[in-house]
């Protein structure tokens, strides 16, 4: 049998003729797989749905090859969930931005506001996680497309100028921040929490931190696995603003939702 040819991949789906929704998206490497259908299928479901004639037939392709096609496939039917197909196709699927399929709700929850967050945090440290592929130390960043926990939390740990606050924190222990939030989006009204993790707050406190010769701190974690300390993850914020400096890149809110820090000024509200 020879190779099969730019013209062997298709994707096609039965479309209710009575009403609105595609019932069942397929590929094949012939347009005939498409037709076979209504006269026999694997399908017990769609084959006796297709015995009353109510459909219609679409086709798309050819595909260059047959992993697109099977591509294609996948992402319709994770966009549409037809009544009759069984398995979910081969290729990527449609996933809820920047969480779990697991918290695909969170997305939907009425905006907050950082106060807000912080309150439910018990107080809480925002780190903004920008755009992009590798950082300039060779880390990988954060992929909201694809929320890998490992890569999260080693961009959301490491490496922030918070000297200044450590020092107030240690004279003011009961005032620390017991989550870290990282705060993903390209502009203040579209960001949302990529990640939330617990601190180590004895060890931010007492232990022998990470220090790059730069100034910039490592932030301890009692749980690195857990990416939803305080059940954050995936919610909105109202609107949440970040500056250019590097004293800039990170909010301190505390449990009481009084802003500590928002990196334009030194600690605010202090008494």
């Amino acid at each position: 049998m020879g190779e099969r040819g730019a013209s062997d991949s298709y994707v096609y789906l039965y479309r209710d003729a009575t009403g609105p929704g595609v019932r069942y998206v397929g590929f094949g490497h012939r347009p005939a797989r498409a037709l076979s259908h209504a006269a026999h299928s694997h399908n017990d479901d769609l084959e006796r749905w297709l015995s009353r004639g109510q459909y219609r037939l679409e086709i798309a392709g050819p595909y260059p090859d047959a992993r697109s096609g099977l591509a294609v496939e996948a992402a319709l039917i994770s966009a549409i969930r037809p009544q009759f197909n069984r398995s979910p196709g081969t290729g990527p699927t449609f996933v809820p931005m920047g969480v779990p399929p697991n918290l695909a709700d969170r997305v939907l929850e009425p905006r907050r506001s950082e106060e807000e967050l912080a309150r439910l945090a018990g107080g809480a440290l925002f780190v903004y996680l920008s755009d992009g592929t590798v950082m300039t130390d060779g880390r990988m960043k954060a992929n909201p497309a694809s929320p890998d926990t490992q890569v999260l939390v080693a961009a959301a740990e490491a490496w922030w100028q918070i000297g200044p606050l450590l020092d107030y924190w240690r004279s003011r222990p009961e005032q620390t921040p017991e989550t870290l939030v990282a705060v993903h989006g390209p502009a203040p009204r579209s960001r949302f929490v990529l990640g939330s993790f617990r601190i180590d707050v004895r060890r931010l406190l007492t232990g022998d931190l990470e220090r790059q010769a730069s100034g910039l701190w490592h932030i301890p974690l009692a749980d690195r696995d857990d990416a939803d300390a305080a059940a954050l993850r995936g919610r909105r914020f109202t609107e949440i603003r970040f500056g250019r400096g590097r004293r800039e890149y990170f909010h301190w809110v505390d449990g009481s939702g009084t802003t500590r820090w928002n990196g334009r000024d030194k600690i605010l509200h202090d008494e």
